[in-house]
C-alpha cells in the first residue's frame, strides 16, 4: 500500500491519538481564557483592558499536535504516552521538481537527465508468471533480468499492486550478485527500475535497502573510470530515487565535478549547481565559483540562471563582487515578462543575501523596477520582495505596500513561516501601509484559527517569533502571548535553546518574557518563562560593557566610547556618564547619566549601581532620590533604516521600553555624527540631548575647551616622551 492509500487511514489513527493525549499550548490558552496567573498573582480588581482589540480568545477545545522536522518524512502525530509516532510524506518539493523539470525540458540535458522509456510496460496478465520465475533466474541472462525487473517495477507503480517482498527476494539477490559484472547501460536501467520503488513498500524494505546500497558502492567504485556527462546522468538517476542525502556516490559527484569546475560548459554548471543545491556542499574555490557564475550568466535561460541562483543560495555561496550582481539583475529585469516564479524568487533570495553594505542604491532600484511587474507573480515571490533588502535596511515602501495588500487577501492561504517572516519586515521598518491598516488585526486573528494549530506546533519557532514581532509594533494579544511563553513551549525547544546557533528560539523567547514584564506588569494574567529559565536565557545572551581599549571594541562600542568622552566633557566629569545594560534583553548597552530637576548634572546614585549587569534597572523605582534619569541610545549604523535617522523597528522598541521605566531617551543616529571635527559632533550632540533633562547652556563651549586643552597635553606629552626617549 503506498503513501498516497495510506493517508485516510493516518489521519483517522492521528485524530484518535490526539484527542487522548495532554495538549501542548492548551493550558497557555486556558490559563489566558480563564484569568489565572502564572507567575504574576490574580489581579481581579483590574478593569484595564491594554489592548482591547485583540480581545478574542483561542478556542479551549483546541489541542496541538507536536511534529518533528526531517526531509520527506514527517510525524502528523505522536501519543507521549506510549510514544506511538505515525509518519507520511507531508509536502511536495516544487523547487526542486520546477528546477529539475527545466532541466528536462531543455535540449541540452536530453543526454544527462533520467528518462523512464526504456522499456514499454508489460502486459499486466504477464506479471503473475513474473513474479513467481525464481527457480529461473540463474539461467536468465543479465540484459533479461534487468529488463524484467524494470517492467515488474513500472507495473507496480501505475497499478499500485500490493507487494509480497517474499516474490522478488531471489529477483532482487540476483540483481545483487550482478552488480559488478553488469555494463553502464544496464546500471542505468536497474536505477530506473528502483526508481520506481518507495520505502513505503515496508514489506519489502529490507530487499529495497539491500539493492540501492548496492548500487551505491558501484556507482562510487566506477565514477573514476567517468566523463563529466556520464557522471551527471548517474547523478540524476538517483535523484530521481530521493536518495542523494543518503548516497556516498552523490556527495562524491559534487568532490569531483568541484575540482574540475573550470573544464564545465555552462550546462553542465547550470546541472551540477542543482545538485550542490540538494547536497547542500559546494567544495570549489571561490574565484572559480566567481569566475564561472560571471561566464555563465549571458549565456543560459533565466530559469537556467534561476537553478545556478539557487544552488548557490542552498548551499550558502554568496558573491559580492558587484560586476557579477549587476550582470545577474540586469538580466533578470530584462527577462521579467517571462520568468518563473520559483526561478524569480530563487534570484531574490540569492541577491538578498549576497549584496554588500555598500549596495543600497542597487538593492532600491531592483526593488523600483520589480513593483511594477509584481502583481504577475504568486506569493512566494511576494514574499521575497518583502524580505529583499532587509540585511542593508533599505526600505521600499511601493513594493511593501503591494505585498501588504496582497497578503491581507490571501492571508489564510499563507504558510505560518510566511507570516513569520511578512511581520517581521513590518516590524523591522515599523510600518503600517494605510491602503490595509488592519494587517495585524489580520495576522492576530489567522493565529488563533483552529487549522493552525497543527502547522503551529510544528513550527513553534516561526509562532513565537510572529508574536514577539507583534509586540514589538504594540500589539498585544494575550493570549497568543500566553501561549508563546508557556512551559510545555519552553520544554519542546529546550535543546533549540541551548543550541546557541542562528536559528535558535532563545533569544526571541527571553526578548518577549522581559517585554511583557516591562510593558504589561499588572494586567497581564497569563504565562511568563519562570525565574531559572529566564536567567539562564538572559545570561546566555546578555551582552557586554566596552572596556575603554578601543582596538578590542566593535564599530558600535567606539562610537559608544566616543560619544561618551564627548557628553562627560558637557557635563564636567567622566564618573557622571556611564555605558550600562539597562534593558537585558538588548545586547547592546546604552549611557546613562542623571540631572536634578533643575538639570544641574549629578552622579549617579550607589543605589543604581548595585544592579547586576542581567538585572532590570527601572529607574522609577529610584525616583524617591529625586533625579531626572537620562539614557542616550546610540544609533550605530545597523541601527538605522538607509538613507535616514530613523531607528528600525526593535529599536524603537527599545526607546518605547525604557521611557516606561522611567528614562528621557535621547537617540544620537550614527549617519550625522561620525566623522566629523570635534566642533560638530558637539553641535550635533547638543541637538540629540534636547529630549534629555540636561540644561544646556553654556555646555558645547565648555565641552570644546575641554577637549581642546586634552588634545594639547596630549600632543605636549608625546613630543616630551619622544624627546627623552632620543636623550636616553
Amino acid at each position: 500500500m503506498n503513501g498516497t492509500r495510506l493517508w485516510p487511514a493516518v489521519q483517522v489513527l492521528g485524530r484518535t491519538i490526539a484527542c487522548n493525549r495532554s495538549d501542548i499550548l492548551q493550558q497557555g490558552f486556558r490559563l489566558y481564557n480563564h484569568g489565572t496567573s502564572a507567575n504574576y498573582s490574580q489581579n481581579n480588581n483590574s478593569t484595564n483592558t491594554y489592548c482591547p482589540r485583540y480581545d478574542d480568545k483561542l478556542y479551549n477545545n483546541q489541542t496541538l499536535i507536536h511534529t518533528g522536522k526531517g526531509s520527506y518524512m514527517k510525524i502528523v502525530s505522536r501519543n507521549f504516552a506510549t510514544g506511538i509516532q505515525l509518519f507520511c510524506r507531508e509536502f511536495s518539493d516544487y523547487e526542486n521538481e520546477h528546477a529539475h523539470n527545466v532541466l528536462c525540458s531543455l535540449p541540452a540535458y536530453k543526454y544527462t537527465t533520467f528518462n523512464d522509456k526504456l522499456s514499454s510496460v508489460i502486459n499486466v496478465d504477464t506479471f503473475g508468471l513474473l513474479t513467481y520465475k525464481d527457480k529461473f533466474w540463474p539461467s536468465v541472462c543479465t540484459d533479461e533480468l534487468v529488463h524484467t525487473f524494470l517492467n515488474i517495477s513500472r507495473v507496480l507503480f501505475v497499478y499500485n499492486s500490493e507487494v509480497d517482498g517474499r516474490k522478488f527476494s531471489i529477483l532482487f539477490n540476483h540483481l545483487i550478485e550482478r552488480l559488478p559484472f553488469m555494463t553502464d547501460n544496464q546500471l542505468i536501467i536497474v536505477l530506473t527500475g528502483i526508481s520506481f520503488w518507495s520505502p513505503s513498500y515496508a514489506n519489502c524494505s529490507k530487499q529495497y535497502d539491500m539493492l540501492w546500497k548496492a548500487l551505491d558502492k558501484c556507482c562510487f567504485e566506477r565514477i573514476c573510470k567517468w566523463d563529466t556527462s556520464k557522471i551527471l546522468l548517474f547523478a540524476d538517476y538517483w535523484y530521481a530515487m530521493r536518495k542523494v542525502k543518503l548516497s556516498y556516490f552523490f556527495s562524491k559527484v559534487i568532490f569531483e565535478i568541484a575540482a574540475n569546475l573550470n573544464n564545465l560548459t555552462p550546462s553542465q554548471f547550470v546541472q551540477f549547481m542543482f545538485y550542490a543545491n540538494l547536497n547542500r556542499d559546494f567544495p570549489a574555490k571561490r574565484k572559480h565559483i566567481i569566475s564561472k557564475v560571471e561566464q555563465c550568466t549571458n549565456c543560459v535561460s533565466i530559469e537556467e540562471l534561476g537553478i545556478i541562483a539557487m544552488g548557490l543560495f542552498k548551499t550558502r555561496t554568496f558573491i559580492n563582487e558587484m560586476s557579477v550582481l549587476k550582470a545577474m539583475i540586469k538580466y533578470t529585469e530584462e527577462n521579467l515578462d517571462n520568468i518563473s516564479d520559483h526561478s524569480l524568487g530563487a534570484i531574490l533570495k540569492f541577491l538578498n543575501k549576497s549584496f554588500p553594505a555598500n549596495a543600497e542604491k542597487q538593492c532600491y532600484d531592483f526593488l523600483e523596477k520589480i513593483s511594477s511587474h509584481l502583481h504577475k507573480f504568486n506569493n512566494f515571490v511576494h514574499l521575497q520582495v518583502a524580505l529583499f533588502g532587509n540585511n542593508l535596511l533599505v526600505f521600499h515602501e511601493n513594493s511593501l505596500r503591494k505585498v501588504s495588500e496582497r497578503f491581507a487577501k490571501e492571508i489564510s492561504s499563507l504558510r505560518l513561516k510566511d507570516i513569520e517572516r511578512f511581520t517581521y519586515t513590518l516590524m523591522l521598518y515599523k510600518y503600517i501601509p494605510s491602503s490595509c491598516p488592519h494587517i495585524l488585526l489580520l495576522i492576530v486573528e489567522e493565529l488563533r484559527k483552529p487549522e493552525r494549530i497543527v502547522e503551529i506546533n510544528h513550527f513553534p519557532r516561526s509562532f513565537v517569533s510572529c508574536v514577539n514581532y507583534l509586540v514589538a509594533l504594540e500589539v498585544f494579544p494575550h493570549d497568543l502571548i500566553s501561549a508563546a511563553l508557556q512551559p510545555s513551549i519552553t520544554e519542546f525547544l529546550k535543546d533549540d535553546i541551548r543550541n546557541m546557533g542562528e536559528n535558535s528560539i532563545g533569544r526571541e523567547l527571553n526578548e518577549l518574557n522581559w517585554s511583557v514584564k516591562i510593558e504589561l506588569p499588572s494586567f497581564y494574567l497569563g504565562y511568563t518563562l519562570n525565574p531559572k529559565d529566564s536567567k539562564e536565557l538572559t545570561e546566555r545572551f546578555m551582552g557586554r560593557i566596552p572596556s575603554g581599549k578601543k582596538k578590542d571594541c566593535t564599530h558600535q562600542e567606539r562610537l559608544l566610547l566616543d560619544i561618551q568622552t564627548k557628553i562627560a566633557a558637557m557635563v564636567g566629569s567622566e564618573e557622571i556618564v556611564e555605558p550600562a545594560i539597562i534593558l537585558p534583553h538588548f545586547s547592546l548597552p546604552d549611557l546613562i547619566f542623571c540631572t536634578t530637576e533643575d538639570g544641574k548634572p549629578v552622579k549617579l546614585p550607589e543605589e543604581f549601581k548595585n544592579f547586576g549587569l542581567a538585572d532590570l534597572k527601572p529607574a522609577l523605582s529610584l525616583s524617591n532620590l529625586g533625579l531626572c534619569w537620562n539614557a542616550v541610545l546610540i544609533g550605530g549604523r545597523n541601527s538605522l533604516i538607509r538613507e535616514t535617522r530613523e531607528l528600525k523597528g526593535n529599536l524603537i522598541m527599545k526607546k518605547r521600553q525604557l521611557t516606561k521605566l522611567g528614562f528621557r531617551v535621547s537617540v544620537v543616529p550614527y549617519r550625522g555624527y561620525a566623522k566629523t571635527s570635534t566642533k560638530y559632533k558637539l553641535d550635533f550632540l547638543e541637538k540629540c540631548l534636547q529630549d534629555s533633562s540636561l540644561n544646556l547652556h553654556g555646555r558645547k563651549e565648555m565641552a570644546l575647551k575641554h577637549l581642546k586643552n586634552e588634545d594639547a597635553n596630549t600632543v605636549y606629552n608625546l613630543e616630551e616622551g619622544i624627546e627623552r626617549l632620543l636623550i636616553g
